[in-house]
């Protein structure tokens, strides 16, 4: 008789062990489908590089396009980004360069940026008071989160 129960304890330890094991299994996937997701909250996928920034100025002229097409934009799809704090002595040539190359299409932007009440807003009520001629690019993200990069002027 203390031999099967013996036994029994085993297996109920096993039963246990392997349940708590599937449960454990449950909770990991349920954490990687969260952070898996394909539908975004507002959230930048990548933080803004100079490579970011430079690749922006040089599709201004469709970005200008994509802003007249924006609805329903939330405050939190909006991204302020300080261009100087990209753009440095190692690369003020290279990005000069892409600002001359695209002055035209710049020329487009700021009245573009002045339709989007929410964009507006965001750059009004940014702590540095940014104003649509400081706008330097801007990038539509496939999902619709606007990131605005400004320099200010002296």
């Amino acid at each position: 008789m203390k031999g099967f129960a013996s036994r029994v304890a085993t297996a109920a330890m096993l039963v246990a062990i392997v349940a708590g094991s599937a449960s454990a299994q449950q909770d990991t996937t349920k954490k990687m489908q969260d952070t898996t997701r394909k539908e975004s909250k507002g959230e930048v996928a990548t933080m803004p590089t100079f490579a970011s920034l430079i690749t922006a100025l040089d599709n201004t002229k469709a970005t200008v396009d994509k802003l007249g097409g924006l609805t329903g934009l939330s405050p939190a799809a909006v991204t302020i980004v300080d261009a100087n704090t990209l753009v440095h002595s190692s690369n003020q040539a290279q990005f000069d360069s892409a600002l001359a190359r695209n002055e035209a299409d710049l020329k487009t932007l700021g009245p573009a940026l002045d339709k989007v009440e929410v964009v507006v807003k965001g750059l009004s009520e940014h702590q540095n008071k940014i104003k649509s001629e400081d706008v330097v690019a801007v990038d539509v993200t496939p999902d619709n989160h606007v990131i605005v990069y400004y320099r200010k002027k002296p």
